[in-house]
């Protein structure tokens, strides 16, 4: 049964390698690991090489842009200009996710930092785009976490404060 399993798994690889795209799309997803793996070894790299990265995200995405992969390398291209500091194209990119990948698997943490990112992150605060990425978080959520989902909720009520604002009327409530 190994043997089998095995060999359907290798028939494919090679099938899938075999086609142009299958040999780009295998080329570009090693270069991308490679890189992934230099990074992690040098966390502390400037910002140079994770935007290497993040434009091998992006060409992946743009190249592929049905492949399961996809979405999931846009979101980590999202997140890689985020901790550079680059929140305007990191929002860019969420707003990427969200439009084209209704169904990616990590779509309500995508939601929660666009939030984040108009509450805090770009300035000037944009209080309407911050409720509508909570309202869409609660409302595609239901089963959200009852503890975040009433934080958020809270959150709403108090929109009209900056975060920092809304920090402090917690603080002073605790």
């Amino acid at each position: 049964m190994k043997i089998i399993y095995f060999s359907l798994l290798l028939t494919l690889l090679l099938s899938a390698c075999s086609t142009p795209e299958g040999g780009a799309k295998v080329e570009l997803q090693n270069k991308i690991t490679s890189m992934e793996d230099s990074l992690r070894k040098n966390p502390s790299a400037l910002s140079a090489p994770k935007l290497a990265l993040a434009n091998m995200y992006l060409s992946y995405q743009e190249k592929f842009p049905e492949d399961e992969q996809a979405p999931a390398y846009l979101d980590k291209a999202h997140m890689v200009y985020s901790g550079i500091g680059l929140y305007v194209k990191s929002a860019k990119l969420a707003d990427l996710i969200i439009e084209k990948y209704p169904k990616y698997i990590n779509r309500a943490m995508v939601l929660e930092s666009q939030a984040t990112n108009y509450d805090y992150l770009i300035e000037p605060r944009d209080s309407a785009k911050v409720r509508y990425y909570y309202n869409l978080l609660l409302s595609e959520n239901p089963n959200f976490d009852k503890d975040a989902r009433k934080q958020i909720v809270y959150r709403l009520k108090n929109n009209h404060l900056t975060l920092n604002e809304f920090i402090k009327i917690q603080d002073v409530q605790e």
